[in-house]
């Protein structure tokens, strides 16, 4: 952790002052912490403690599924950006968890036994992520708990600065629990709330319209059949959802028309950066942070795929989807030149059959954004010119078929697309998916 990291630690410290305790457990392989978190609830004082349980690995084994079903999988899977993509899906997978369910405003009056703390225990991630510094930042942002108690690490190894730390076998549950119990003394006899595990949250719901056909051709079995994949980019205020909501108004024969309506990782990483963490100038654009919201833009558009739009590739004759993986790469190549670590993560998404890429100018880009009255921070003009650079460069490098229409008037747009997608449609897929 830098120095800087090390400041913005010893603050948050001194500001959480007021809060409840809270004992952690370090993730470690191989050591049995959630043996030693129920020897501990089944005794005074911990027995009034909350208990927050580790957390589903959304990202993280979606990744690993998405990538061994991709007819290429994925390069460098055993080190290199495969590493580090997965140390990225570990720490978003804990920062979602914890903003759902973890000590925060209006649940930080219980004390809290913290199971598989992952930023007192970065180093189990890897020594690519141990030296990513945005990484590191994410968890930094995470509550402070008051001790840690390290599985299988003899005293004097890994922790974080500041930690009070207690070291146990990992095996030995009993003596492990005396080791936690003298260490932490009087800190939770004032502990009360009645046991409780905070589990995995419900899963999203996914939202789509679709146009049924009752004369289009039948196949044997859904399963087989496989959509033609028609994707809409462009920037911000471009009329990507305009179009595709016009579109599945007029009732397409055997479509599926898709939009992204949720994005759990990058409101996390919002959640951890909160305030004064981010850069006062251009924080959508360089530091930590930045890096941070892109790589949780890429798994939210990667759960998006793998949810919304993957299932309707066997059960439709087209599907439509607002947006595709070259939003997430341009996206993450504006500014912080990330974008061919997110093109690598990304390689297990199927090559659209065409990518629509809705052509506007920045100030009308900005002028629609303006009239649509939700402005996003990541939407200023200083975000908008770097995406609209980074797409002119990665257009050219898209594998697919990309057609550029100028988006001025909505109802000749739609006419156009309307044209272009019935030619896709009458031609032999790009290629079989796997799903």
């Amino acid at each position: 952790m830098s120095d800087g990291s090390a400041a913005r630690a010893r603050e948050r410290q001194s500001a959480d002052h007021r809060r409840s305790p809270r004992l952690a457990f370090a993730p470690s392989e191989g050591a049995t912490v959630a043996a030693l978190v129920e020897r501990l609830r089944r005794e005074a004082p911990y027995a009034g403690a909350r208990r927050l349980a580790p957390a589903p690995r959304d990202n993280a084994e979606r990744l690993d599924r998405l990538w061994r079903a991709a007819p290429a999988p994925l390069e460098g899977r055993g080190g290199g950006p495969g590493a580090r993509a997965r140390a990225w899906a570990r720490a978003l997978d804990f920062w979602v968890h914890l903003l759902r369910h973890g000590p925060a405003p209006g649940r930080d009056g219980l004390a809290w036994l913290l199971e598989d703390w992952l930023p007192s225990a970065q180093h189990t991630l890897g020594a690519e992520a141990a030296a990513d510094h945005a990484l590191g930042e994410l968890l930094a942002g995470a509550p402070r708990p008051d001790v840690v108690v390290l599985p299988g690490v003899e005293p004097g190894g890994p922790r974080g600065p500041g930690e009070r730390v207690v070291c146990v076998s990992g095996h030995d549950v009993e003596a492990d629990a005396a080791r936690v119990r003298a260490a932490t003394g009087g800190l939770f006899e004032s502990a009360g709330d009645g046991p409780e595990a905070v589990r995995a949250p419900a899963a999203h719901a996914p939202s789509a319209a679709v146009a049924d056909d009752p004369l289009a051709p039948q196949v044997a079995s859904p399963a087989e059949r496989t959509a033609h994949l028609v994707a809409l980019c462009g920037l911000d205020g471009s009329g990507k959802s305009s179009l595709l909501a016009r579109l599945a108004s007029q009732g397409w024969p055997g479509a599926a028309f898709v939009a992204k309506v949720s994005r759990p990782n990058v409101d996390a990483v919002e959640a951890a950066f909160a305030g004064a963490r981010r850069p006062a100038r251009d924080p959508y654009l360089r530091g930590e942070f930045a890096e941070a919201v892109r790589w949780a833009h890429a798994y939210d558009f990667l759960r998006y795929y793998d949810e919304e739009v993957r299932p309707r590739l066997s059960e439709y004759g087209v599907v439509v989807s607002d947006r595709w993986s070259l939003c997430s790469i341009t996206y993450a190549e504006a500014g912080v030149r990330l974008g061919e670590h997110v093109h690598q993560l990304l390689a297990c998404v199927p090559t659209p059959d065409l990518i629509i890429y809705l052509d506007v100018s920045l100030e009308e880009a900005r002028r629609r954004i303006r009239i649509r009255g939700d402005a996003k921070p990541n939407e200023d003009r200083s975000v908008l010119e770097a995406c609209a650079a980074a797409d002119d460069a990665w257009i050219p490098r898209m594998t697919g078929p990309v057609v550029r229409i100028p988006n001025v008037d909505l109802e000749e747009t739609c006419r156009r697309v309307e044209e272009i997608v019935r030619r896709v449609r009458s031609e032999p897929l790009l290629r079989r998916r796997k799903s």
